[in-house]
């Protein structure tokens, strides 16, 4: 589409004008919240598209006096580890400060720095301050996340009066000692900001633009606790991703974001917004709300309906349908994994555009607090900026070789450390063939053919694992998928979970190779297991000769660095990992004794191969992930997100009257649908499944994505804040409420 923003602006003038003006912003009044020169380039190209652009209210911008604390902290520097700027004023008025106290930039140079965003470390860059820390997103939330601001380390931030709290916030929840001062302070238009709230409640501005994440504030200072109401009835544009995310933070959601990190590039996708909604044209570019938010409420998703609308209106799902039709045509069920259809849950699977931390964002817009996380491997969220520039930086160096790297060893050598089990480790690309390898050894070490595994424990699609009980619980397996040998079903034993009498029987009846399980079972929903149990298997596979197998896929690193082993102190002979160790990248491993895993070729007879296994860039991401991980207070901070998370939605389902049981180990967990107690398969399945589906669209319609299935975890994320985690619970009560 040719739009007015990619004209020369000797040809706008030219074009439509008067009543038969058909641009899509024609006549439309537009609030540019940029100031001075910056906003006058941006007004004359508002009204080359045929807008009318709305000016913000001008903000005066002074330096601090020395009460502020400044030049204080300026002059003992030797007290804090990091200085953080903010915004390019602040240089500006730190300098003037520096100055004004006899120092220069070189008093910074013991220092780290970090910077928001690439103008801020152009700044600095010009003052001599060599390479500060620039985050890939440039925002608060994004500094928090990737700067490697450890627990105790002291951090100097100097910042404007009115500037958010959010960031000093997230770096004192990593456990630093923050000091915020003062560097310039701003002089609101409170006159001229009572005429910009008459405008907007009377509904006289039709968009509103941001240029700049520090613009998203700036107007919230200036409409005080009205904004979100005041705001609700306009289209919201952003530049870029991250204006975007400082937008949401201010519990805003913008229906247009532009790709182009340009004035003409927010203009064009306003337009291509007006084109796609008016039916006025077609259009060549994506719809902003295709990318991040919505144009309709400004509340959080998270919240509940509003009086006049109800959850059900606000969450808009007509994209994702379309993709899935058409995908249809050619994936079998529209989708690449049997769950992500909704079959359990009924109705129309979201198609995911982007996540970022802890969100996901739909095709249609739609904004969500996610708790799947690929079912697991995301504990630090989506798009963790560490892992996602690690990527990029060995996949400029190739995405394979089909020949041996360091990378692997380093991996390796971190799950040896965390997992001393794992003797010897062998990367494959996902869990299912981790679990059919691993079995393979055991088979091989033990000589014997017959499995024992949980009945209701998932550990992969290989065909002997995909067996269910015979007609008594310790009989040989049948087929539970067609295409499935029934010889190679028989070989296969299922037990119940926490019944160490049912294991003996077995372990007495067969020849058996090995007895795999997770040792939290997550895959009929998180049932932990009962005090002794593991110790029991331990001990009973030893007695008979058995290998005992370990399926740490979802367990490894996420219930603990040492995993479920580590946690109850259990050796198992070989254990299965995946998810957390590929940092989002496919993935697994195997490994265990030393000499059982010498049977493995090269070493040995036991043959298995992969083209993929170990490719650079999954081994990149798991150093990093694992890296991350090992950190001070990582898994503190994730037990207690995901007490109080767990704790919250067990209560509300309690005060609405809906029997629950809820079971968590670590930032794993499940809230079931019924009375319990739920310690195996059987109890587990005793859940109101339909209940359930009620209750997952109620979440899923409040801006909240959970698994859509009953029988699956609630993980948690280092990314998700307090404030999501009471969103979701707010929303929760909410969703109750109707089922």
């Amino acid at each position: 589409m040719a739009t007015m923003a990619t004209m020369a602006k000797d040809e706008c003038a030219s074009v439509g004008g008067g009543g038969g003006d058909r641009r899509p912003l024609a006549g439309r009044r537009v609030l540019v919240t940029r100031a001075g020169a910056q906003a006058a380039g941006f007004e004359e190209a508002l009204r080359c598209a045929g807008a009318e652009p709305v000016t913000f209210p001008t903000i005066t911008i002074d330096p601090a006096a020395d009460d502020t604390g400044l030049d204080t902290a300026l002059r003992h520097l030797d007290h804090y580890d990091w200085i953080v700027f903010t915004s390019a004023n602040t240089v500006t008025y730190v300098e003037g400060r520096l100055q004004a106290i006899g120092l220069g930039w070189d008093a910074l140079f013991r220092l780290h720095v970090a910077a928001v965003g690439p103008k801020v470390a152009e700044a600095l860059r010009a003052r001599g301050v060599a390479a500060p820390f620039v985050p890939d997103i440039y925002t608060a939330a994004a500094l928090t996340a990737s700067v490697p601001i450890g627990a105790g380390e002291r951090v100097l931030l100097p910042q404007a009066d009115i500037a958010s709290p959010a960031l000093a916030a997230g770096l004192r929840a990593r456990g630093a000692s923050v000091d915020p001062v003062v560097a310039y302070r701003t002089t609101l238009p409170h006159g001229d900001a009572g005429e910009l709230r008459r405008r907007l409640a009377a509904g006289a501005i039709d968009a509103v633009t941001f240029a700049s994440p520090s613009s998203a504030h700036n107007l919230c200072v200036v409409l005080g606790d009205e904004a979100a109401r005041l705001l609700s009835t306009t289209i919201i544009a952003c530049i870029g991703p991250s204006t975007a995310r400082a937008v949401h933070e201010q519990g805003l959601r913008p229906a247009v974001v532009a790709a182009a990190h340009t004035v003409e590039g927010l203009i064009e996708a306003l337009e291509e917004y007006y084109v796609s909604t008016t039916g006025t044209g077609s259009t060549t570019g994506m719809r902003g709300d295709d990318l991040v938010g919505s144009s309709h409420p400004t509340e959080s998703p998270a919240e509940g309906p509003r009086d006049a609308e109800s959850a059900a209106e606000r969450s808009r799902d007509g994209r994702s349908e379309e993709l899935f039709a058409e995908a249809q045509r050619y994936i079998p069920g529209g989708v690449d994994s049997p769950v992500r259809a909704f079959k359990a849950v009924g109705g129309a699977p979201r198609f995911i555009e982007r996540g970022e931390g802890p969100y996901l964002y739909d095709a249609d817009g739609n904004r969500y607090i996610d708790y799947v996380l690929s079912y697991g491997p995301l504990i630090t969220g989506h798009a963790q900026p560490e892992i996602v520039r690690a990527i990029g930086e060995a996949a400029a160096r190739g995405t394979s070789y089909g020949a041996p790297t360091r990378l692997e060893t380093e991996l390796a050598r971190r799950i040896n450390g965390a997992m001393p089990s794992m003797e010897l480790t062998r990367f494959v690309s996902s869990g299912t063939e981790a679990t059919m390898s691993a079995l393979r050894v055991a088979r091989a070490y033990t000589g014997r053919d017959v499995i024992v595994k949980v009945e209701g424990g998932y550990h992969g699609h290989s065909d002997g694992l995909l067996a269910r009980a015979g007609s008594a619980a310790t009989m040989l397996g049948v087929p539970d998928s067609p295409g499935v040998p029934a010889a190679v079903a028989a070989t296969t034993v299922n037990v119940p979970l926490n019944d160490l009498a049912a294991l003996e029987e077995v372990l007495q009846k067969y020849e058996v190779a090995a007895f795999i399980l997770e040792p939290v079972p997550a895959n009929m929903g998180v049932v932990p297991p009962a005090p002794g149990y593991l110790e029991g298997a331990r001990a009973l596979t030893q007695k008979y000769g058995a290998l005992l197998i370990f399926d740490e896929v979802i367990t490894g690193f996420r219930v603990a660095y040492g995993g479920a082993q580590g946690l109850y102190g259990v050796t198992p002979d070989l254990t299965c990992l995946g998810k957390i160790i590929g940092g989002g990248l496919p993935v697994g491993a195997y490994g265990g004794r030393r000499d059982a895993m010498s049977l493995v070729a090269p070493l040995g007879p036991v043959y298995q191969a992969g083209t993929l296994s170990g490719n650079p860039l999954a081994m990149t991401a798991g150093i990093t992930m694992l890296d991350t991980l090992a950190g001070p207070g990582v898994y503190e901070g994730l037990e207690a997100k995901s007490r109080m998370l767990h704790e919250g939605l067990l209560e509300r389902a309690r005060r609405h009257g809906a029997p629950a049981y809820g079971t968590r180990v670590g930032s794993i967990g499940t809230l079931f649908f019924t009375p319990g107690p739920v310690t195996d398969y059987t109890s587990a399945r005793a859940s109101d499944t339909a209940r359930y589906a009620r209750f997952f669209h109620g979440m899923l319609e409040r801006g909240v994505y959970l698994a859509p299935a009953q029988f699956e975890a609630v993980f948690v994320s280092t990314a998700h804040a307090e404030g999501d985690i009471e969103a979701t619970l707010q929303a929760a009560g909410a969703a109750l409420s109707t089922i």
